[in-house]
C-alpha cells in the first residue's frame, strides 16, 4: 500500500515548523522518536508512530534546500581539490571510467554503517565469527574520522563490549546499536570519538523482537521515526520475519513474511525507507529482495517465495505484496544508499546496492560487487522497468568466470553516501572500508 502524500516543495520554515511533533503519550518512547504531521512538506510513505512526546527531531535543524537540491553547490563555497586527486588506486577493483576507488581505512569485520553530517563514519563491528568466514571484529563500534582531510581516515573505538552487535544509526542525541535480543542507545553528537560512559539505555525490546538472527537492522528517518526487524527460517504455521517501527518496549509491525531482512536503510530527504531480504536458498523459486517499505505488507514467507509462485503451505500466492527490485537468488544484496545528485548521469539519484556474493561459491563469492537502480528523483522510488546495473567488480568472481579476486578484498556488505558526495562502503572479507567517487567530484571549503 502506498500513500498520496505531499509534495515536498514548500520552503523551508514551513518544512522545520511541519517536523514538530504536538502529541504526547505516557508510554516513554526515545527522546527523539515523534510522529509525522500528516500534513508535513516530507513526503511519507511511512505511518506515524504511536507514541511521542512532543520533542523536536535532529531533522528540524536541516537545511530543506540543501537536503531536496544538493545537485550543485551555492555560488560562494570554495571548493579544494578533486577527492580523486588523494590517497592510491585500489587494484582489482574496477569501476567505470571517471571514477576511481581509494581505501579509506582498515576495520576488522565492518558490517554495518552510518555516516554522521559532518562526515565522520561510525562502523558496526560485531566480535561474532559468521559461518561466511567473516569476523571477529572488535565487538562494538568503531569511528572513522579524516581530520587531515588526506582522503584516509583515522580509527576510534567508540564503545566495545557487544559481540553480537550489528545495526547501527543515529539522530536526535544518540548512537542506537542493535544486539541479539534488543535495541541499545548511547548519547552521540556529530565529532565525538567515545562512548560518554554509564550512558547506555536499553529500550527494552518485547521477547518475540530477538528472531533466530543477530543481524537485525537499524534505520532512523529524517522525521524521527526507528525502524528494526527480526528474522526467521519457519515451517509452515510458525512466526515470521517482520520489519517493525520501533520505540520504548514497542514493537509496531510494518511488513510480514520475511526470511532475512538484513538492511534497512531511510531516504536522505524524504520520508522513505527501503529494506533487502535475502531468499531460501533451500527454495527453487526463492529469490532475494528490495522493498519500500509502506504501512502494510504480505511478503508471502515461508507460504510463498513471491507472487505467483509455489504455495508451500497450501492455499496461493496470488496476493503476496509484490518487491520493488528483484535480485537472482544468491546475489545477496546487504547494505544500500541513494545517491544524493553531484554524480553524473546515469548514476546521478541512483540507489546503489552491495552485493555480498554467494557462500556457496566460496572463494569466489560469485556477483559480489556494487550495482544500482534508477530512481525518481521526485519520490526517490525505482524508477518502473529499471534495471539492475553493475557498477564496481572485484569482489568476487562474475557469473561464468572460473577464477576468484586474488585480492583479499572480497565481499561488500554495506555503502552509505557521506554528504560530501562520496560512496564509502564496507568489505567484512577484507576487513576494510573504501570510498569510490567521480573524478570531478570536490571537496568544499578548500
Amino acid at each position: 500500500m502506498r500513500s498520496n502524500s505531499a509534495s515536498p516543495t514548500r520552503d523551508a520554515t514551513a518544512l522545520l515548523l511541519s517536523l514538530v511533533a504536538t502529541a504526547c503519550s505516557g508510554t516513554n518512547p526515545p527522546a527523539d522518536v515523534v510522529s509525522n504531521d500528516s500534513t508535513a512538506d516530507v513526503a511519507s510513505d511511512i505511518a506515524a508512530p504511536d507514541v511521542a512526546d512532543g520533542s523536536v527531531t535532529d531533522a528540524a535543524t536541516m537545511d530543506a534546500t540543501d537536503a531536496l537540491e544538493p545537485d550543485a553547490p551555492p555560488e560562494d563555497v570554495v571548493l579544494g581539490p578533486a577527492f580523486c586527486a588523494t590517497g592510491t588506486n585500489v587494484s582489482g577493483i574496477t569501476v567505470p571510467a571517471g571514477f576511481c576507488v581509494r581505501k579509506f581505512a582498515d576495520v576488522p569485520h565492518p558490517r554495518t554503517m552510518t555516516i554522521a553530517s559532518n562526515g565522520d563514519l561510525l562502523i558496526g563491528s560485531p566480535g561474532q565469527t559468521y559461518v561466511t568466514t567473516t569476523g571477529p571484529g572488535t565487538s562494538g563500534v568503531v569511528v572513522l574520522t579524516d581530520d587531515d582531510r588526506d582522503g584516509v581516515g583515522e580509527r576510534h573505538d567508540f564503545l566495545t563490549g557487544v559481540s553480537d552487535i550489528h545495526g547501527v544509526a543515529i539522530g536526535g542525541g544518540f548512537l542506537y546499536y542493535t544486539t541479539m535480543s534488543s535495541i541499545f542507545r548511547t548519547p552521540y553528537r556529530d565529532g565525538q570519538r567515545a562512548e560518554t560512559p554509564g550512558m547506555r539505555e536499553d529500550l527494552r525490546m518485547p521477547v518475540e523482537y530477538a528472531g533466530q538472527r543477530s543481524t537485525h537492522p537499524l534505520a532512523r528517518s529524517i522525521g524521527g521515526n526507528l525502524f528494526s526487524s527480526r528474522s526467521m527460517s519457519p515451517s509452515c504455521g510458525q512466526p515470521i520475519g517482520e520489519i517493525y517501527r520501533v520505540s520504548m518496549g514497542a514493537t509496531t509491525m510494518l511488513a510480514r513474511g520475511f526470511r532475512n531482512p538484513m538492511y534497512i536503510r531511510c531516504h536522505f530527504s524524504r520520508e522513505l525507507c527501503a529494506a533487502t531480504e535475502l531468499g531460501d536458498d533451500g527454495s527453487a523459486m526463492a529469490f532475494e529482495k528490495l522493498l519500500i517499505l509502506s504501512t502494510s505488507g504480505d511478503y508471502g514467507y515461508p507460504q510463498c517465495d513471491g507472487r505467483g509462485t509455489l504455495a508451500r503451505c497450501g492455499g496461493s500466492c496470488a496476493t503476496t505484496t509484490v518487491e520493488d527490485i528483484r535480485f537472482p537468488l544468491q546475489d545477496t544484496p546487504f547494505g544500500f544508499d541513494w545517491e544524493r545528485g553531484s554524480w553524473p548521469e546515469p548514476y546521478r539519484h541512483g540507489l546503489f546496492v552491495a552485493l555480498h556474493g554467494s557462500f556457496y561459491t566460496s572463494p569466489g563469492y560469485r556477483n559480489a560487487g556494487l550495482v544500482f537502480v534508477s530512481t525518481d528523483p521526485a519520490t526517490g522510488r525505482p524508477r518502473a522497468g529499471a534495471t539492475v546495473t553493475r557498477f564496481l567488480e572485484g569482489l568476487g568472481m562474475m557469473r561464468g568466470e572460473s577464477q576468484p579476486n586474488t585480492v583479499a578484498i572480497q565481499r561488500p556488505a554495506d555503502v552509505a553516501f557521506a554528504p560530501d558526495g562520496r560512496l564509502f562502503f564496507t568489505v567484512d572479507q577484507g576487513n576494510a572500508v573504501y570510498w569510490v567517487a567521480p573524478v570531478g567530484l570536490r571537496r568544499r571549503g578548500g
